[in-house]
């Protein structure tokens, strides 16, 4: 408690800087100052108000999914986190190398076949990447705080299983609780069970009274293994993750009736060094398991099938919605 405390103590001045730089900026942005860009398609942002870890990434691969679903022609527009090359603006494709795309976009392309995901310096110079015009609708993955590029629905996530920032001071979030004014429409995120929210709604209403909230949670899938022809068929297995919370997908592993015989945490977007998939390797040999588990996101990083019987796999992540109805109105009403 006293080093939570002293921690907060010491990040003080620097949150009341970020706060006052944040909110100048978004002041720039109000009056008109800064240039905003306008694409000659419709545009749906995705974002949050903390630094990672809500599940927005998933989030926009199932809004792609469902207006694939609906007959739209979609774009997903990215920055490509991590990709060696951040200027160079290129259409992904599911072969494209994940030092090149980013690990993200990367998925979202692998599971999106009906979408085309598209990295660029900007999002607007991703879009750029669309030379054909074949677009209906643009997806922007992680864009609230992206005020450069103009966009028609404004969606923000909201972790239920996370505290939510103070109204003004931002650190350690990307924004406060104020910025909700900001969007159009607010996503609950891993709330099961609406009716236990009642004190987030309640503090989200106080800001924004009038917000309009929907509910949804993830669900893990079946292991998949990541070379066709792999048997996963264990319930012993070797774990890794470079995600924002890791210790969230080894406990789910744990829900799904696995048993984690030894668990690896890696940096967000981070992938196994030699000396870690040395170590991984002789964890498996330890534990007699032949099966390594990952993430989605983690799994597409993993260049070439191992040697020596190991098994690698990856768990998929699966967006349920309270009423999915809702969010394709959301939909209907801002492309119609």
């Amino acid at each position: 408690m006293e080093r939570h405390f002293l921690m907060r103590l010491i990040l003080l001045p620097l949150s009341i800087l970020y706060t006052a730089v944040t909110c100048l900026r978004n002041w720039l942005f109000d009056r008109g100052f800064i240039r905003v860009q306008k694409l000659d398609q419709p545009v749906i942002s995705i974002g949050n108000l903390a630094m990672g870890g809500t599940g927005k990434t998933p989030i926009t691969s199932e809004c792609a999914r469902i207006l694939s679903d609906m007959g739209y022609k979609v774009g997903i527009l990215s920055r490509g986190y991590g990709r060696k090359n951040k200027t160079r603006s290129l259409e992904v494709t599911p072969h494209t190398h994940w030092q090149d795309a980013g690990d993200e976009p990367l998925m979202l392309a692998r599971q999106n076949p009906k979408a085309r995901v598209f990295v660029g310096p900007s999002r607007f110079q991703a879009a750029r990447a669309c030379t054909d015009n074949q677009i209906d609708v643009y997806l922007i993955d992680d864009g609230f705080q992206h005020r450069y590029l103009h966009r028609d629905l404004n969606m923000v996530c909201i972790d239920a299983t996370q505290p939510l920032p103070p109204y003004r001071l931002a650190l350690p979030f990307r924004e406060g609780l104020h910025s909700l004014r900001r969007a159009d429409l607010v996503i609950i995120t891993r709330c099961p069970q609406p009716e236990r929210a009642s004190e987030l709604i309640s503090k989200i209403q106080k800001v924004v009274p009038n917000m309009p909230i929907i509910f949804s949670h993830f669900a893990s899938g079946n292991i998949q293994p990541v070379f066709e022809g792999d048997r996963v068929g264990r319930k012993d297995v070797i774990a890794y993750s470079g995600i924002e919370r890791p210790q969230k997908f080894f406990r789910a592993l744990d829900r799904k009736g696995y048993h984690v015989r030894f668990s690896l945490a890696l940096p967000d977007h981070g992938a196994p060094n030699k000396k870690q998939w040395d170590l991984l390797y002789e964890q498996s040999q330890t534990n007699r398991t032949p099966l390594i588990v990952t993430t989605q996101k983690d799994a597409v990083k993993v260049e070439r099938k191992p040697d020596s019987g190991i098994i690698l796999s990856f768990v998929p992540l699966i967006t349920c919605w309270r009423k999915p109805e809702e969010i394709r109105a959301f939909f209907e009403n801002t492309l119609n």
